[in-house]
Formats: structure tokens, C-alpha cells, sequence
């Protein structure tokens, strides 16, 4: 849907290919009623959702590719296709949008995974051995991040950090730049 709007492509293919819309709806059913049963499946969650990111940012990037966008542009959709639907779920549950907060290592795999498939569209890989390969990268991301920690951090504020930084440079550059007016009468000067 996101990718359809930004490409300016028309209807988008979610809307009009009814197959897409059942699986969502099929899929949120058995989400809904069977939440705790299928969270007992961790780890097989977690390789599916690496797959599905994976297949996502490559089903993002390669069409801005096949309409003539650069690299960014492609690296930019495929990215946003992956995990955008991970932001409208938030935003839909009333929450702050998980990818935005510090916590798991989404966002991150989905922009490897999204670099991966490019560079290797741009050394004229097949598109089908790209997408594999960035699917099996993002999927190896999520569970490496899962087994061993790996978190996104909070934002860091460096505002007043940058401020004194330029500050003292600019107080030092000014020091270094007075000049001595004291002549040789014994006058007045400044330093």
C-alpha cells in the first residue's frame, strides 16, 4: 500500500487483488484468537518475521528500482515497505510506533536487508538470488538480535554538547586573533 502511493502507481494492488486482503484478514483472526497459542512459538515467530521483513523491503525496493529511482530512493521504499506496516499496527493500537522507541533490532535489519538486495541489483544480481540472500540477512539480523541482546538505543540530545564545543572554539579562535596594540611610547594596548 505505502510503496503503491509513493510510486504514484494507481490503485494500490492491496485494493485490488482480493487475495492480499484475505490473507491479512485470515491472519488477524487466527492473531486475535489464538494470541496465546501462537506466542508459545517464539523463536519460529521471530524467523518468520525476519522472512517476512526481509520479503518486504525487497518487495519495496525493487519496483522504485524497475521505475528508474536511484539507489537511496529504492534503499528509501524498500525500507518504508518493511516496516511501515509495523507503524500503522501501533499506531492503530493507540501506541507510540515500537520502531521510533529503543528496543528491538527491527528497523536496523530492515535497512541492511534493504542495502543488501540493492547493491547486489545494482552488480546485476538476479532479482530472485537478491531477494533470497536479503531475506536470509534480515532473518539472521532478527535472530542474532533476539539471542544476543541487541537493542536500539534512545536518541541522544548532543545540543549543548555541540554549543560549548563551538563555543570554546570560537572563544579560542578569538583569543588567537587579538592583536597587540602596545607600541613602543608605552601606549595603551589590548590583548
Amino acid at each position: 500500500l505505502l510503496r503503491d502511493v509513493l510510486l504514484q502507481r494507481g490503485t494500490p494492488v492491496i485494493l485490488t487483488d482480493p487475495i492480499y486482503l484475505e490473507v491479512a484478514v485470515a491472519t488477524a483472526v487466527l492473531g486475535f484468537f489464538f494470541a496465546g497459542l501462537i506466542a508459545r512459538f517464539k523463536w519460529t515467530l521471530i524467523v518468520l518475521e525476519g522472512l517476512s521483513l526481509g520479503f518486504l523491503c525487497t518487495v519495496g525496493a525493487l519496483p522504485a528500482l524497475r521505475e528508474g529511482l536511484g539507489a537511496g530512493s529504492a534503499i528509501f521504499l524498500g525500507v518504508v515497505t518493511g516496516v511501515g506496516g509495523l507503524v500503522l499496527r501501533d499506531l492503530m493500537a493507540g501506541e507510540a510506533p515500537e520502531i521510533l522507541r529503543p528496543g528491538i533490532f527491527v528497523g536496523v535489519a530492515a535497512l541492511i536487508g534493504t542495502v543488501v538486495f540493492v547493491g547486489l541489483i545494482e552488480q546485476k544480481a538476479n532479482s530472485v538470488s537478491a531477494q533470497i540472500i536479503a531475506m536470509a540477512v534480515v532473518m539472521i539480523l532478527r535472530i542474532l538480535g533476539e539471542k544476543r541482546g541487541w537493542r536500539t538505543k534512545s536518541a541522544i540530545d548532543i545540543t549543548d554538547r555541540t554549543w560549548d564545543f563551538w563555543q570554546r572554539g570560537k572563544r579560542k579562535s578569538k583569543k588567537d586573533n587579538d592583536v597587540d596594540l602596545t607600541n613602543s611610547t608605552g601606549g595603551i594596548g589590548t590583548k
